[in-house]
């Protein structure tokens, strides 16, 4: 098993430099690739601000490598469920960060009043700091 940066999943999904497209290719056809959530994070950054991807594209692309036989994901359920709320309208980042955190036993806190809302409309428990 290898760890792999952000830049081959983005040559992956975009094959924008096809030698480096190829060594993935050839990479992940006979190893298997651990994805850490960091990398998801960085990955749904680089595909908005670099490629100007819309988020429900760049959700779906995340969704297709969960289902990628070589690679393994850490909280791939976590994301998944993310990558789910990101279909329905959240931020992709403030996804993984609600999916990823041990909301079920935590309060998530944030000044986001628009995650707070919609968080909290899904059952989640989500608040803004209180510092009286």
């Amino acid at each position: 098993m290898i760890a792999i940066d952000t830049n081959i999943l983005v040559r992956l999904l975009t094959g924008d430099d096809v030698d480096q497209a190829n060594r993935v290719d050839d990479l992940l056809s006979s190893n298997t690739a651990w994805v850490s959530r960091t990398v998801c994070l960085e990955l749904a950054w680089v595909l908005k601000s670099r490629y100007k991807l819309p988020q429900s594209e760049i959700a779906q692309a995340i969704q297709k490598l969960l289902q990628g036989e070589n690679l393994q994901f850490e909280d791939e359920t976590e994301l998944e469920a993310a990558m789910e709320l990101a279909m329905d309208g959240f931020d992709i980042a403030d996804a993984i960060h609600l999916c990823c955190s041990p909301s079920h036993t935590l309060p998530f806190v944030s000044f986001d009043n628009d995650l707070i809302r919609k968080a909290n409309l899904l059952g989640f428990h989500v608040e803004s700091p209180n510092f009286n």
